[in-house]
């Protein structure tokens, strides 16, 4: 059946149901790069229902997933992409161009939170592989949208990963701080994510978005 949104079933992905620590455990052995971003003295539970408004386990989620289910995450990004494209040179005529893609979301919990970022620099790859230049576009909701849904016990959690997000927002959409920092070697500046099945890199003169709106 489909979900309440209307949206059909296909265009979900379930990023949850794995043990997170036996996967951390073997990320730390195999992964160098997971070893960068992990933060080595939390061990997490297993992972059911999203990410339980822990933002490092929202990437968890993005990086495990996509690396034993690419057809899931790449792939489905990637053949949505394509369809999308080839409507739009039907109608217009043309080849290429520009692709105006927007990731719609919540900074408050940890799915959206961790993974925000790494989605926007996943479709820039995955279109510039295809030659074609991306526009994205970011449309965030942040804590205080939950006061009246949320239990009072979580509002410092939200508002903890609201603030978190947009921080990594602000450092990532500085080009001009990030290029500074690779002429003085600081590896920090470009954005690079294993996700097992493909690396996702990206210069210091890359943002993750043309526009953001929260």
């Amino acid at each position: 059946s489909e979900p309440e949104s209307g949206l059909p079933a296909s265009c979900y992905t379930n990023l949850a149901n794995f043990d997170g620590r036996r996967v951390v455990s073997n990320l730390l052995r195999l992964d160098p790069s997971f070893r960068e971003w992990w933060y080595k003295q939390y061990a997490p539970p297993f992972i059911r229902d999203g990410a339980g408004m822990i933002r490092i386990n929202g990437r968890l989620c993005l990086r495990h997933t996509a690396a034993n289910n690419p057809s899931d995450v790449t792939d489905r990004i990637s053949n949505r992409l394509t369809q999308a494209l080839n409507i739009f040179n039907q109608q217009a005529g043309v080849a290429g161009g520009i692709v105006n893609a927007t990731i719609i979301g919540s900074l408050a919990g940890g799915t959206g939170s961790g993974i925000f970022i790494d989605m926007a620099y996943l479709i820039h790859y995955i279109l510039t592989n295809q030659g074609i230049t991306p526009s994205i576009t970011g449309v965030f909701l942040c804590a205080d949208i939950f006061n009246n849904v949320a239990p009072s016990a979580q509002h410092p959690i939200l508002m903890g990963n609201t603030y978190a997000a947009l921080k990594e927002l602000d450092y990532w959409q500085n080009t001009t701080l990030r290029q500074n920092r690779q002429q003085q070697g600081n590896e920090l500046a470009s954005y690079s994510f294993n996700l097992g099945s493909v690396t996702v890199e990206a210069g210091p003169e890359v943002p993750p978005f043309e526009a953001v709106y929260i």
